[in-house]
């Protein structure tokens, strides 16, 4: 099913390894995200009320590092590259093995993807096409653009945020009953 809502939860797929990630974090719901402090996932025009819950992403490369872990798919210093050993365009039977699509399956878990319609990091193609292939295989997906939304929610309002955080946490509740 695919809703059109603005966010509140924040699952992100990694652009080379697909690893999804869900992000949250509990500020007011006043200011819009941005990409302050180094563009860190707790960061806001607002100040949170409590800490943002810890991501689950590698560590990157570091702070000096000028990769921005994405583009040309022949450069060998994106995050990808690094990920897969090769560019992507030298490996591409790497780069698509460390895809989600690629690992779909008719027994996987219900899935909610939350994707912003302007990550600037992972394109917002590639989240159609996961949820396409889990609802190719049977696979109960809830598929939600997030208006506006780029990578880590930047530039959307904390109330839409949480907005993304309520669907994510019902989604969960859903499946656990």
């Amino acid at each position: 099913m695919t809703h059109d809502i603005s966010p509140t939860t924040t699952a992100t797929t990694a652009p080379a390894t697909g690893t999804t990630t869900t992000t949250a974090t509990t500020a007011p719901a006043t200011g819009t995200r941005d990409a302050g402090r180094g563009g860190d996932p707790g960061s806001s025009t607002s100040t949170p009320t409590s800490s943002p819950t810890p991501t689950s992403a590698a560590p990157g490369p570091p702070a000096t590092s000028d990769r921005t872990g994405h583009g040309d798919a022949r450069d060998r210093t994106t995050f990808e590259a690094l990920l897969l050993g090769a560019a992507p365009a030298e490996a591409p039977g790497r780069a698509r093995d460390a895809g989600p699509v690629a690992h779909v399956r008719a027994d996987a878990p219900p899935f909610l993807v939350l994707h912003g319609s302007r990550d600037g990091i992972v394109p917002f193609a590639q989240g159609e096409r996961l949820a396409s292939a889990l609802r190719a295989a049977g696979v109960p997906v809830d598929f939600r653009p997030v208006p506006g939304g780029d990578h880590l929610w930047v530039g959307v309002t904390e109330a839409e945020v949480e907005r993304c955080f309520t669907a994510a946490l019902d989604f969960a509740t859903r499946c656990v009953r």
